[in-house]
């Protein structure tokens, strides 16, 4: 570009032009996660991968937003055999779709932050007391129960804590007045 010409610069999808008219990798996992939850993010030159963080056992697949193992379709439709048919349809039908528990195959992952609960074909992440599932599913945090209401004496100013609250007790010496804002 050092002959002083505006050249419009065509990149391909997945790149984009430089200062110098180069085309170079747009990293598609820094301009925010396209990817699913529970699942991470690998740029690649002109494009990325989504990599699960989960993986499915036999019979079951990551359910359309990606926190889920599910029956898969063909599982689902074996799963409808009729309890009182005892053929070789039925016994195929228990021995292709099998529970895998989640929680123990990836406790390592760490899955949730909190606890995980096995559910069939899936599983579930829950906080302890004082906190709240966050938005990915699998993080807690922490519940401000301070906003939530006066929980404390009217002469006790509320202090959140980590999973709890407390009260405090605020006396003031002569000549002053405790601040309505608690400040």
């Amino acid at each position: 570009m050092s002959s002083g010409q505006c050249v419009n610069v065509q990149c391909s999808k997945g790149y984009h032009p430089n200062n110098e008219g180069q085309c170079t990798d747009i990293d598609e996992c820094s301009v925010g996660n396209p990817c699913k939850r529970n699942q991470r993010c690998l740029n690649t030159m002109g494009s990325y991968r989504c990599i699960n963080f989960l993986s499915c056992g036999a019979g079951h697949e990551l359910n359309e937003a990606g926190t889920h193992c599910v029956a898969s379709l063909y599982c689902s439709l074996l799963l409808r055999c009729n309890s009182f048919i005892i053929s070789m349809f039925l016994i195929h039908c228990l021995r292709t779709c099998h529970d895998v528990d989640e929680c123990q195959v990836f406790k390592d992952g760490r899955l949730c932050i909190g606890t995980c609960i096995n559910e069939p074909g899936s599983y579930r992440c829950t906080c302890p007391d004082g906190y709240r599932l966050g938005s990915d599913g699998r993080s807690c945090q922490d519940i401000d129960e301070c906003e939530i209401g006066n929980r404390c004496k009217p002469n006790e100013i509320c202090i959140d804590t980590r999973g709890g609250y407390r009260c405090n007790s605020i006396n003031c010496p002569p000549g002053y007045t405790r601040d309505k804002d608690h400040k």
